[in-house]
This record gives C-alpha cells, structure tokens and sequence, in this order.
C-alpha cells in the first residue's frame, strides 16, 4: 500500500510498515522540502524522519508490512513539522525518555538522535505516534 496526498505546504503519506516504503517516503519529503525551501537544516530533517519512521516498522510494526504507518508533513511559519503514525500498540515513553542512551549496542539511539537534531518532539499518550518540529534557521 502507498497513497499520497500533496498540497503547497502539506504532505499525508500512508504506507506499508517496510523498508522500501520508508525510501519513497523520505524521497517525497526531500523532494517537498525543495519547493518549501526548506534547506538550512536539511539533514536535522532527514535522519529524523528516517530514525522515526524505522522506529515505527521496527518497534511500532514489528517489521510487519501487513500494517501501515503513517506520516503527514506541515510547513508553516518557518517550521516543518512531521507526525508518524504506526498500527503498533505503542510503548511507554516515559521510561525511555528517562533510560541512559545505548551507547555500548548497533541499535537503541533513535529516540537520542531525535533528541539532538529537532527542536521539538513529543509522543501521544499511548506510544505509537510521534510529532517532530524542525526550524528553518
């Protein structure tokens, strides 16, 4: 499954939980970042996107691709903002806010990676979306 709905400074993708999904969906925001002009923190934007959306196959779908994630792109007043979705059940944030990052292990920084490169993120109560802000300084 892919769909895509365009407008001048809004972007909705819905998409199967895998890996070739998650190419086509950053190349479409790379793609709406160039018409936005959104180039001075371009790379906080991408590897974002792609810790989130790997996060929501991974984690949310189990690499599951039967299930979909989501993920709708806004750009107003100087800040691009990104909200993905996964069909998983979530999982408790707090804690991992909280835990030390996993600096000794191949995998558990996405969440930490986030944290750096965005201005703004947040998880809904039940774990399974996630809203990154980005500004266009």
């Amino acid at each position: 499954m892919y769909q895509l709905e365009k407008g001048s400074r809004k972007l909705k993708i819905i998409a199967s939980a895998s890996y070739t999904s998650l190419e086509k969906m950053c190349f479409e925001v790379e793609k709406f970042s160039k018409e936005i002009q959104f180039e001075n923190r371009k790379f906080a934007m991408m590897i974002c996107l792609r810790e989130a959306l790997t996060n929501a196959i991974r984690h949310g779908c189990k690499n599951d691709d039967q299930k979909n994630i989501s993920l709708a792109v806004s750009y107003e007043k100087q800040n691009l903002e990104f909200v993905i979705e996964d069909e998983g059940e979530g999982f408790d944030w707090h804690v991992v806010k909280k835990s030390p990052s996993a600096q000794l292990t191949t995998s558990g920084r996405g969440i930490d990676i986030i944290k750096i490169y965005s201005d703004e993120y947040e998880f809904n109560k039940s774990g399974n979306q996630i809203r990154i802000s980005i500004k266009n300084e």
